[in-house]
């Protein structure tokens, strides 16, 4: 199972093991989100050169469980769960609207800075304060 974007993924499969000399005629991808309580879906794939399918209009970041069922003229056999069994419909532009993983860190690391500056003895080495637009003291004793 490959995502794809959002909304879609892509299931690909390979022929399975001959088995009592059945011919494979036929695919079937199912599909479910509450872990195979119920099938959500399911696609029939009759072009037997296709190995792979789309299967688009999925719900956005909910999970979805995926097998795939080898058929013949009589009936379908048993499923076999894809790897990873499941997938999450996602995109890198969901991103955009989720909170920034530091959001808010960044000044309690200031904080702490200042606190650790601020509490060293006078005779202690000296740590340069980082103002807005400064370099950083590493920087400054390389150019020295």
């Amino acid at each position: 199972v490959e995502v794809i974007d959002s909304t879609r993924v892509r299931v690909t499969f390979r022929e399975p093991e001959p088995q009592n000399c059945a011919i494979t005629t036929k695919y079937k991808v199912e599909w479910s989100m509450d872990e195979w309580a119920s099938v959500g879906g399911s696609l029939e794939i009759h072009d037997l050169r296709r190995m792979s399918v789309f299967v688009d209009g999925l719900s956005q970041g909910k999970r979805h469980h995926f097998r795939v069922c080898a058929g013949n003229l009589k009936d379908y056999g048993p499923p076999v769960l894809t790897s990873p069994p499941a997938a999450i419909p996602s995109s890198w532009r969901d991103a955009d609207c989720q909170k920034p993983r530091l959001d808010g860190q960044v000044s309690e690391l200031d904080d702490l800075f200042n606190q650790v500056c601020n509490s060293r003895p006078q005779h202690a080495a000296e740590i340069k304060a980082i103002e807005p637009g400064q370099e950083t003291p590493l920087n400054l004793r390389k150019a020295q």
